[in-house]
């Protein structure tokens, strides 16, 4: 089991922890505490490559994703939000969407957006 199935475990379980504190801040401290504390490695030890990803938004929030290269999806986390979008043609950067959200990026900078409105843009370092 890898860290982001643990971490949708969690939310699943986490019901009524949720209505003590917000799952924001858990989730924040959970992925600081498996990354750091206990030395979990976030890649895959067949591939080598990373089973999911952080960054960091302008507002302190935290994106979670991971991607599923044999169906060219992305599945996103984003506080009490669980999405998978599907991979769209872009001219340079990524590109995810599905009939809602869409997330594009180029290097270190993600933008999500919900029906147009902006949810979610990573910050700048």
């Amino acid at each position: 089991m890898n860290i982001f199935s643990f971490l949708l475990i969690i939310k699943e379980k986490d019901i009524l922890l949720r209505k003590k504190m917000k799952t924001g801040i858990l989730y924040i401290l959970l992925i600081a505490f498996a990354n750091i504390s206990c030395g979990i490695d976030n890649k895959n030890k067949e591939t080598g490559e990373k089973d999911f990803y952080t960054i960091e938004g302008s507002s302190g929030s935290i994106l979670l994703y991971t991607f599923d290269k044999t169906k060219s999806t992305m599945t996103i986390v984003l506080g009490d939000l669980k999405e998978e979008l599907i991979q769209q043609r872009a001219a340079s950067g990524m590109w995810y969407a599905n009939e809602h959200y869409d997330l594009r990026g180029k290097g270190n900078e993600i933008e999500l957006t919900k029906d147009g409105e902006l949810l979610f843009k990573s910050s700048k370092k």
